[in-house]
């Protein structure tokens, strides 16, 4: 995290690591920080914090029921408005009702299965592959739709935090 860039926040590494690749590769903004957590669940210290600090905030969550439940307790227990929650159902239909790990399709799970030895990859082997790509700076591979959807991810993270700003409204 960076001092004086608004943070967002995500579900944990399996999260962080995917989309710090592609922002990269699409060569997105970095007026903002991604901020892992340990679960939908897990963001109120985190949030709190940056509260306290002045620093201004989103939550990025699945849109499967444990992002449902985490953003009803951050709403209801934390008073977080619901405009600094953002699932990811609410920027590509395909995604309603499903976990971040819906973003990827066919292109995605073939490189990753290098990176695991069940049949199908998991999360971990996703993690390892995002990983492995950015620490070698390859950002030209082509995923197809996974690069469609989550620039729109990404393109959505952009305007939420830009009407956060332009409304300042409480932390």
């Amino acid at each position: 995290m960076v001092f004086g860039k608004p943070a967002v926040i995500v579900e944990g590494k399996f999260d962080f690591h995917p989309l710090e690749y592609f922002r990269r590769k699409f060569g997105k903004s970095d007026g903002y920080s991604i901020f892992p957590i340990n679960g939908a669940g897990d963001a109120a210290p985190v949030i709190s914090l940056l509260r306290g600090w002045g620093v201004d905030y989103m939550v990025l969550l699945d849109d499967d029921p444990a992002g449902n439940a985490a953003k009803r307790k951050y709403e209801k227990d934390l008073a977080v408005p619901s405009s600094r929650i953002m699932q990811i159902g609410e920027v590509s239909e395909t995604l309603k009702g499903k976990s971040f790990e819906a973003v990827y399709n066919k292109l995605v799970d073939a490189r990753a299965e290098d990176y695991t030895d069940k049949k199908i990859p998991n999360k971990r082997a996703y993690y390892d592959l995002f990983l492995d790509l950015t620490s070698k700076g390859e950002y030209d591979t082509k995923f197809g739709s996974t690069d469609q959807v989550v620039n729109k991810i990404l393109d959505g993270i952009e305007s939420r935090l830009i009407e956060i700003s332009k409304g300042g409204e409480a932390l």
